[in-house]
């Protein structure tokens, strides 16, 4: 690596392990310690975990709870020594761990904000000429000088966030913390994030949320038993988790891992799979290029490899970094699929095209409803099409955002001031 490479890196980790010592009583502990001889099982929580973060860029870390995400946050915020391996972090810190974390709950909001902000690295007089910001941005004006362990989880994760970004990170780490804060302060605090990335700080989000790794982030790292396993761009990354995600709910079943054409060994079959999907006009023409504001038809042909009593056909459409804007089934509009061994079934479904001038993807998916159409989210995947279409969008209207709602002038009124 040049010197130059070297100057773009923000964190670098090099074979990071990290074991935890786990014992059956506390009695075992002191036995060990008194006698020398290993009363302990060992538990590797991380084993050889390398890459390298540039500047600027924003990472997402995901994985199932105990892969070990959090761990290895804690490690590179300097708040967890590590068993084995090297990493380096250039810059400054701020972290946002577990919910409250650093807070005192009989101390009140703005006491927290200076506490939490010497805790950070911050100067008093720093703190003092932050505080209004840190308050105006949280929200919590009217509730801040009364305790914090009055506060719901929401309050305290969006004044942990507002005192975190308040400190003009070089490195901003945040752990699930805004999972519990409300849609409207979770959007303003993506983009925040986004802000302080494009700064040129760098940004480590973990989230279970699939749709902001999607929007928030430039590449993602794969954790699963404390090892990478995938690491790349977010819309690859996160098919491999989604598919990962629905072959454990298929095997709590008892059913086959999901077929998909992103992670399936070459051959796989699966017991119902899509095998054409078409855009159409209503006059039955196949189209790619689609008109906002028109009707279209899209058309699903499923073979049946075994007998399925009750089956879900739809599609999910997504924009160029895998964000879906639409997802729809026939379990969704109140319709039941049987498939019996050997048929094909062809599925019409006929939607109003919205969406804003673009390029977008046309995901096809066949399920099985568990327990019916009565229950539209209890259900195992049986193939998933990435990509099955591909089609563009235009408009000869003007407007923002990613939908065409159709809006019109009513009327304009003018008259003299009240």
């Amino acid at each position: 690596m040049t010197a130059h490479e070297q100057n773009d890196i923000a964190i670098s980790a090099r074979g990071i392990g990290k074991d935890f010592h786990l014992y059956e009583s506390p009695h075992h502990f002191l036995m060990e310690f008194l006698t020398g001889r290993s009363r302990h099982k060992v538990f590797s929580a991380l084993t050889d975990i390398s890459f390298d973060v540039k500047k600027g860029e924003v990472l997402g870390i995901i994985g199932r709870n105990g892969s070990g995400k959090t761990t290895l946050l804690r490690i590179l915020a300097g708040t967890l020594d590590k068993t084995a391996g090297e990493a380096v972090v250039n810059g400054r810190i701020s972290a946002i761990m577990a919910l409250g974390t650093g807070f005192n709950m009989e101390l009140s909001g703005r006491e927290n904000i200076y506490l939490g902000g010497l805790c950070l690295g911050m100067s008093p007089k720093e703190i003092r000429s932050k505080t209004d910001a840190i308050i105006t941005f949280s929200g919590l004006a009217n509730f801040i000088d009364r305790p914090v362990r009055s506060y719901s989880s929401g309050m305290q994760a969006r004044l942990a966030f507002s005192v975190a970004a308040a400190v003009d990170p070089d490195i901003l780490i945040v752990d699930e913390a805004l999972s519990t804060g409300d849609a409207a302060f979770a959007a303003k605090s993506y983009g925040r994030m986004r802000e302080i990335a494009d700064g040129g700080a760098t940004v480590l989000l973990v989230t279970h949320n699939m749709q902001d790794i999607y929007n928030l982030c430039d590449r993602v790292i794969m954790l699963e038993k404390g090892r990478v396993t995938a690491i790349g761009e977010p819309r690859e990354i996160g098919r491999i988790y989604e598919d990962r995600v629905h072959a454990e709910i298929a095997a709590e079943h008892h059913q086959s891992a999901p077929v998909t054409n992103a992670t399936s060994p070459e051959g796989a079959r699966p017991d119902a799979e899509i095998v054409r999907t078409e855009i159409l006009k209503t006059n039955g023409h196949l189209v790619t290029e689609l008109e906002s504001g028109a009707e279209y038809l899209i058309r699903l042909t499923t073979r049946f490899h075994a007998d399925i009593p009750s089956a879900s056909i739809g599609f999910n459409i997504q924009n160029a970094t895998g964000i879906t804007l639409f997802g729809i089934s026939t379990t969704h509009l109140g319709q039941d699929v049987c498939g019996q061994k050997g048929h094909e079934v062809t599925t019409t479904l006929r939607m109003r095209c919205n969406l804003a001038p673009g390029t977008y993807s046309l995901m096809a998916v066949i399920a099985q409803n568990i327990s019916g159409i009565e229950q539209a989210y209890h259900f195992t995947i049986l193939h998933k099409l990435y990509d099955a279409a591909t089609f563009t969008v235009t408009s000869d209207r003007a407007f923002s955002g990613i939908a065409d709602m159709g809006c019109q002038v009513e009327r304009i009124e003018e008259g003299p001031s009240a």
